[in-house]
């Protein structure tokens, strides 16, 4: 049997490339396995290509093009391409898969102590496995990007289908950290990760800082003008009734 004719390589987090056997004049069906031989795709390579055409390499339908599943594989894994039925590569297989070969797609941030966000790969509505942990590496959560969300329905991201909640542990509010948002498989972080958490205290000072600290009306030099309190850190530590106290005394 002849050596297959082709090509084929990583392309935007897609596998492309094209197949043909010399001594067939037909279409050739081929399959794309990992080290552990578990199938991640099958079909016929009958896409047109004009690179193909003006080469005249038959009629140009040769071409295949898929994307890679994201649960498949770990980092360095490789893809091996083939003829279905027989031991036949196609060129340039095997390809070597790592985490920079996933264009995720997506975001993440902290809301009312709860991590949110979507995530999502190109071209591909199978939902993304995702691990939450902290820069310790203690783990939080894992889960499934499969929570409907309207906003991204509306926006044409997929079917929707594509969100994620977490809630973050109570342990874990009274101290400063890092939370770690990554697609399982790939290691690879979504857009936005790290999350950076910081004491719900300083968290919760800052907020009552906002609203207890309006601006003050006074003359300077016969000159109206907006003073805005200045507090210092020694005054952000103390009691909060404390800080209201010396907010009254100033009014």
């Amino acid at each position: 049997m002849a050596e297959l004719q082709g090509g084929c390589r990583l392309h935007k987090g897609r596998i492309v490339g094209w197949a043909r056997d010399p001594d067939f004049d037909g279409n050739i069906d081929i399959v794309a396995t990992i080290d552990n031989g578990v199938l991640v795709y099958q079909g016929t390579a009958n896409i047109f290509r004009p690179d193909l055409k003006e080469k005249c390499i038959g009629d140009g339908r040769f071409g295949f093009n898929f994307s890679i599943p994201s649960r498949t594989f770990d980092p360095n894994t490789a893809i091996h391409i083939r003829q279905l039925g027989t031991d036949s590569a196609v060129p340039g297989s095997p390809i070597i898969l790592n985490g920079e070969s996933i264009k995720l797609a997506g975001g993440c941030r902290i809301q009312k102590g709860n991590v949110i966000g979507w995530a999502k790969l190109p071209d591909s509505d199978t939902p993304v496995t995702l691990k939450i942990a902290t820069g310790d590496g203690e783990f939080i959560w894992r889960g499934m990007a499969k929570l409907y969300r309207a906003d991204l329905k509306e926006k044409g991201i997929g079917d929707g289908n594509h969100g994620f909640a977490c809630q973050i542990p109570a342990h874990l509010l009274d101290s400063r950290f890092f939370l770690h948002v990554r697609e399982v498989c790939s290691g690879k972080e979504l857009p936005n990760s790290p999350l950076e958490i910081e004491d719900s205290f300083i968290h919760y000072r800052k907020r009552l800082l906002a609203i207890l600290s309006p601006p003050i009306w006074g003359v300077v030099d016969s000159h109206e003008v907006n003073i805005r309190t200045k507090l210092d850190d020694r005054w952000l530590s103390c009691h909060p009734r404390r800080r209201i106290k010396q907010l009254w005394n100033i009014r």
